[in-house]
């Protein structure tokens, strides 16, 4: 499965360098590995998908059964990710000289292919260019700095997941881990839900609750979430598509 990540920020390299990681794994390998490390769950994979599969004790054992009712889902499922590229912003110019943001540095060191639109809904050429022939499964943004165009959000074939880290529908836009600090919560939570051209608004896929000490700083909480992106992006990536393949019955 070919993944494209949209990403700005430090703070999700965590994310990307645990896809890395495990580039060698099947996605159900991945996903059970992370569902058995997971300690709760305020929303199991969205509301989409059949209750009697999800929200039962023995998830493991009826993904199995379904798995060999559906080879199409089992030959998806047994596919290994590829991270084909990072989108990120553009490389800025300071008296004369480039500055890298942190994910370019990142993509630099590693030898992982990198674009950097000034304007990505202005750039879909660009963005299809760099894709080239190879299928795009998946986009997964994170912390990126850009509206995402409808027309770039149906490209790839199972659409675009959002991290998101606060409990939607609390906080929506752009700061959620400031304002959750800011306003004195002692619970927050890590959101992974469909991107839709409205900012924040798509379906819940995944959704952890997060504890907030009251020594807790920004720079805490900013590593918390990327932690717990790191531990569970194989998960809501599963249910998406199983449900694209219920869906397409």
């Amino acid at each position: 499965m070919n993944i494209v990540f949209f990403s700005s920020s430090i703070f999700i390299i965590p994310i990307i360098e645990d896809i890395l990681k495990n580039k060698n794994l099947p996605l159900l390998e991945i996903f059970k590995i992370q569902y058995n490390g997971l300690n709760s769950l305020s929303n199991v994979f969205g509301k989409q998908l059949n209750p009697e599969i999800w929200n039962k004790n023995d998830l493991l054992e009826k993904m199995d059964k379904l798995i060999v009712e559906n080879i199409k889902l089992k030959t998806k499922l047994s596919e290994k990710i590829n991270l084909h590229g990072i989108v990120s912003q553009s490389v800025k110019i300071h008296k004369n000289k480039e500055v890298l943001n942190p994910i370019h540095s990142f993509c630099k060191k590693n030898n992982i292919k990198i674009l950097c639109p000034e304007k990505l809904n202005a750039s879909v050429l660009d963005l299809n260019n760099f894709i080239g022939k190879e299928s795009f499964d998946l986009g997964i943004l994170a912390s990126y700095g850009q509206i995402i165009s409808s027309e770039i959000l149906e490209i790839p074939k199972y659409g675009f997941l959002n991290w998101h880290p606060s409990q939607l529908p609390k906080y929506r836009g752009a700061t959620p881990m400031q304002t959750t600090l800011l306003n004195g919560d002692r619970e927050t939570g890590l959101s992974w839900l469909e991107m839709t051209k409205k900012m924040d608004a798509g379906d819940i896929w995944l959704q952890i609750p997060v504890k907030i000490s009251p020594e807790c700083d920004i720079t805490d909480l900013i590593n918390e979430m990327g932690t717990l992106g790191a531990k569970t992006w194989a998960l809501p990536i599963v249910a998406k598509v199983i449900n694209q393949m219920k869906e397409n019955k």
